[in-house]
């Protein structure tokens, strides 16, 4: 029982490394250090407890850092010009 933890724990990280959106990266991260460090205090490593607690911070500054949900500052609007050719000819084309 007490490996299964430890297990989930490790699949947790792995979901959570795949992610392509830093917000959900972030949570799936910090379930993962909650359950590890539940893991590691039933086996008494105190050097994993520490780890985890430290990216359990980690991850709730970058969470606190991130934009507004729905808004990335990753992938910007782009911006419109009236003055772009290719533009006016869209516009035309309809």
């Amino acid at each position: 029982m007490v490996e299964t933890i430890g297990w989930i724990g490790s699949a947790l990280i792995l979901v959570s490394l795949a992610q392509s959106r830093p917000r959900r990266l972030h949570l799936l991260n910090l379930g993962a250090c909650i359950v590890l460090i539940a893991y590691n205090a039933l086996i008494g490593a105190v050097p994993g407890i520490g780890l985890n607690a430290g990216l359990i911070l980690v991850n709730l500054w970058r969470l606190r850092t991130l934009p507004p949900a729905g808004l990335s500052s990753s992938h910007p609007a782009p911006e419109v010009s009236n003055e772009d050719p290719h533009q006016s000819e869209v516009h035309q084309a309809r």
